[in-house]
């Protein structure tokens, strides 16, 4: 794994695959993807969007209670930390007027460039 940047934006996919949530994943990336989100916890600086939708995506498929996998712990870590500016920056994005999964700092995809994923 190269090293990590100490500022980052966590897609959806990182803890969830951390949680062995994708069969199709080899352990290696399992493994990397939690050490991934051991290190934002222990020394990063995490953005998220002021809207709170990574929070809610997060929540939406993460949780908060019983045994937790790597990915559930950093959701609780980002519930307890969102709020504290030394830790998190909230950002503001703003929503395509035709489009709500569209932002203007995050542009689609150029034409020709599948995803194999929807952003959200």
């Amino acid at each position: 794994m190269t090293a990590l940047p100490l500022r980052c934006v966590v897609d959806t996919n990182v803890p969830l695959t951390a949680n062995g949530a994708n069969p199709e994943a080899p352990s290696d990336c399992v493994a990397s993807s939690a050490k991934a989100l051991q290190a934002v916890m222990a020394s990063g600086h995490l953005f998220i969007d002021d809207g709170r939708r990574i929070v809610g995506e997060y929540c939406n498929k993460l949780k908060t209670k019983g045994e937790p996998g790597p990915g559930d712990r950093f959701l609780k870590w980002l519930l307890t930390h969102e709020y504290a500016e030394q830790r998190v920056t909230q950002v503001k994005i703003t929503q395509q007027p035709d489009d709500d999964e569209d932002f203007v700092e995050l542009p689609r995809p150029p034409t020709g460039i599948h995803l194999k994923y929807p952003l959200i």
